[in-house]
């Protein structure tokens, strides 16, 4: 009898927690920055409206949302064993509301550290990550050979999050998030982050220099 262990060697954890903000106070904030502009921007969305950064906003209730991103950003950081002499900070963020049929395309992330989503209702539309090797299913392990997708066969890995839900993942992995549905509008948060110094200076990636 073999005595056999298996060695995880490259991850790409993803933080999902549960807060407990006032959607609807979130939601009457989100659809008055629509209503200030409303040609919004137009990034990965295909449809829909996303608005430009409103990180310096003061809403109450987003600026309590704000803080909880970088409390759990904090401890992502710290789990995965980066520096203990930097931080998290919002980089930047900014509000999404796709309505039927509308959808974000497969992006990344770039100069960024951390990603995530801060989601204000129910749906049933996914966010759907990439396998940084997005060829694994095509070249070398065809569908036909699985009996089970798990984290280890899978190209595409989905989470389908609920109203008050974060996540935060690497600003590196793939995403996008599939069409809408339902009449109802989806509507979410999402973010950037990116790192400072004891004295509050920004860390600089190497291309930025």
């Amino acid at each position: 009898m073999m005595n056999i262990n298996y060695v995880d060697m490259f991850s790409c954890p993803v933080l999902v927690a549960d807060l407990d903000l006032d959607i609807n106070s979130l939601k009457k904030f989100c659809y008055e920055k629509e209503q200030e502009n409303k040609q919004g921007v137009a990034l990965s969305n295909i449809g829909g409206w996303q608005s430009d950064n409103v990180k310096n906003e003061t809403n109450l209730e987003f600026v309590k949302l704000k803080n909880k991103i970088e409390e759990a950003a904090n401890s992502y950081h710290r789990d995965i064993g980066f520096k203990k002499d930097l931080r998290e900070v919002i980089g930047n963020i900014w509000i999404n509301i796709n309505k039927k049929d509308h959808f974000n395309e497969l992006h990344q992330h770039h100069f960024s550290i951390l990603s995530g989503a801060y989601y204000l209702n129910s749906c049933d539309i996914p966010i759907v990550f990439r396998h940084p090797f997005k060829d694994i299913n095509t070249y070398f392990w065809d569908s036909a050979i699985i009996e089970e997708y798990n984290q280890a066969s899978s190209g595409m890995w989905t989470v389908t999050p609920s109203p008050n839900t974060l996540l935060i993942f690497p600003a590196w992995i793939e995403h996008k998030v599939l069409p809408n549905a339902k009449n109802g509008d989806r509507i979410s948060i999402s973010f950037n982050t990116t790192l400072v110094n004891q004295e509050g200076n920004q860390y600089r990636f190497p291309l930025d220099r």
